[in-house]
């Protein structure tokens, strides 16, 4: 188990850093995720604003914002 977690660690860093060489993609990847979770919350009737979900998302996990967790 702990050689499948170390291995998904070691993918995502070597998929952020793929990511963080292409140019405008954490803008576009972060304007994907905030766009999938407010339009996830419409349907399940919870009320979001793309302001409250870009705090979340640029902030670390904090038990203050409702939308850290789901976020990160």
């Amino acid at each position: 188990m702990l050689k499948l977690i170390n291995s998904i660690h070691k993918k995502n860093a070597d998929l952020q850093g793929l990511i963080s060489a292409l140019p405008y993609s954490f803008i576009l990847l972060n304007d994907a995720i905030l766009t999938e979770i407010k339009m996830s919350n419409e349907i399940e009737g919870i009320h979001s604003s793309r302001k409250e979900l870009k705090n979340a998302l640029t902030n670390e996990m904090n038990k203050d914002n409702r939308f850290s967790a789901l976020v990160h």
